[in-house]
């Protein structure tokens, strides 16, 4: 499955914070229920920052990821790109 979308605000906290959204806005395109919500901390196989006790999203989909408790994600791959504007 191919997605493609677009947030023209994108704040990230660093390490110490988890990674966590400090801000994101006017995410335009397909399939928005991806897009992270703000607030959400980045989740992988051994950091589980997901929500959801007693299961960690990331193992169940082999990649790192801001999930929502809320989402099943449905994708086999994931390519983030993201670029620097300060």
């Amino acid at each position: 499955m191919d997605i493609s979308q677009s947030c023209d605000k994108f704040v990230v906290g660093d390490r110490s914070e988890g990674y966590k959204i400090k801000s994101i806005g006017n995410c335009t395109g397909d399939d928005l229920w991806l897009s992270p919500k703000q607030g959400s901390k980045f989740s992988t196989y051994d950091r589980d920052e997901d929500g959801v006790p007693d299961r960690n999203l990331a193992m169940e989909v082999g990649f790192g990821w801001w999930f929502d408790p809320c989402m099943s994600p449905e994708i086999d791959d994931l390519l983030i790109l993201i670029r620097r504007t300060d």
